[in-house]
């Protein structure tokens, strides 16, 4: 068999009492770093739906009820989500740094009819900087894009419904086995999307608009504002949201 070296958590820092992983061929093996003899081998596939089991919290319910147990895991989304961009000139260009992926509007979320693909139609938490003169002459004060992830694995899941809801979307790279991929879970108000992806991620149809008239829009793209005519288009059009 042919074997990659074993990998650990970065959160493991130097300690000897962790989970370690490595392909092997077309599988995953786990072990015990300090019971490295006695070696656990599953699929690729169970063992994404381990770590999205972990991150969702499944599994909270058998950990010791302490203190320590009940802090989060740090979010790795404010390194991964510049990281992880790609075609993001237009997006970059409207921010001297982009927003977290905290807070944002959940407007609402799209799977692809074509292949593995989530849309999420949020509003940034933070209107652009640099926002064209346009948008700043005609009042503008909301922004919105559409958050693209490519590949999605068969693990997602959603709880609730979204609803204009406040959520915060946390990224996680995962060990590398065929390619690099992420897990991502969206947190909010009675409310949980969580899945595995291919570790890019696009951000589309960004367009602005004021509070108070938020059927009126502003592309970014002069290709959307030529088609929609500063409209947003409702969310059966699939060619704006598939």
């Amino acid at each position: 068999m042919t074997y990659t070296e074993w990998q650990k958590s970065s959160f493991s820092g130097s300690g000897s009492e962790c989970v370690e992983v490595r392909k092997a061929d077309s599988v995953v093996e786990l072990r015990e770093s300090d019971e490295g003899e006695t070696i656990l081998r599953t699929t690729p596939t169970t063992f994404a739906a381990l770590l999205h089991g972990i991150k969702a919290g499944e599994f909270d319910h058998h950990a010791q009820r302490t203190s320590s147990s009940h802090r989060r895991r740090p979010s790795m989304s404010a390194a991964l989500w510049p990281e992880l961009l790609v075609q993001s000139e237009r997006l970059t260009a409207l921010y001297t740094e982009l927003p977290p992926l905290e807070r944002l509007i959940l407007r609402s979320v799209h799977l692809s009819p074509y292949g593995q693909g989530v849309k999420l139609r949020v509003e940034l938490p933070r209107f652009p900087d640099l926002a064209p003169t346009a948008w700043i002459e005609a009042g503008c004060d909301r922004f919105e894009a559409q958050i693209e992830f490519m590949a999605v694995g068969e693990d997602l899941r959603m709880r609730g419904v979204p609803n204009n809801t406040v959520v915060d979307i946390d990224l996680a790279a995962l060990p590398q086995i065929y390619e690099r991929r992420v897990e991502v879970a969206v947190r909010g108000p009675e409310f949980l999307l969580a899945f595995t992806a291919y570790a890019a991620i696009k951000a589309i149809h960004l367009n602005a608009y004021r509070s108070n008239d938020p059927n009126q829009r502003w592309f970014e793209s002069p290709l959307d504002q030529r088609l929609h005519h500063q409209t947003l288009p409702p969310t059966t059009t699939k060619t704006f949201y598939a």
